[in-house]
């Protein structure tokens, strides 16, 4: 669904956490549906982008501040590729 979906960063509340996982979850906006819940690797992420495009449709771009920095990682699987 091409141009329908929106990717949102999901984190728990600064204040007592219950768990320390933080996701990005994959949208149908037509749907509402949730397609993916997928776990980052971060803390305290605020924002993040999916990489479009031939060349960046299998990269995410995570703000992860709790260490200061970008993380780039490998979608869907997540994995770490580079910190900037």
């Amino acid at each position: 669904p091409e141009g329908r979906l929106v990717y949102v960063v999901s984190r728990p509340h600064n204040w007592r956490p219950q768990t320390s996982r933080e996701s990005l979850l994959e949208i149908d906006t037509a749907t509402g549906e949730l397609l993916q819940d997928l776990t980052l690797p971060t803390r305290f992420a605020h924002d993040a982008i999916r990489g479009m495009g031939p060349i960046g449709s299998n990269r995410v771009y995570a703000a992860n501040t709790g260490d200061g920095a970008i993380e780039e990682l490998e979608f869907p699987s997540m994995s770490p590729i580079k910190s900037h």
